[in-house]
């Protein structure tokens, strides 16, 4: 039972990141802009559905290193859904600072 709900948090976690991922790349044409809105629209409705929903039992049951696991996947989701550009700028400094 434990190992399908941790497939489903997986399955519902991955489909977040693809929606958030796949803002920028649509962007480019007018239907990339509506797609891209429409997307990242459901990526954060499943973001913070999924995340409550998971996070339920989680609680109920205290167990604190799952609830901590779940947290910091849905924080860092969360950058990526919720403010993209800051997202990118952080990536391209650290890209140019240990790549030179």
């Amino acid at each position: 039972m434990q190992r399908k709900v941790r497939v489903l948090q997986v399955g519902a976690l991955a489909l977040v990141a693809l929606g958030a991922l796949a803002e920028p790349a649509l962007a480019e044409s007018a239907i990339g802009k509506n797609v891209g809105g429409e997307v990242a629209t459901w990526a954060k409705a499943l973001l913070l559905g999924s995340a409550t929903l998971f996070g339920l039992p989680l609680i109920g049951r205290q167990d604190v290193k799952g609830a901590l696991v779940l947290g910091a996947i849905v924080l860092v989701l969360g950058g990526f859904v919720f403010a993209p550009k800051t997202v990118e700028l952080v990536i391209n400094v650290l890209w140019t600072t240990f790549a030179g």
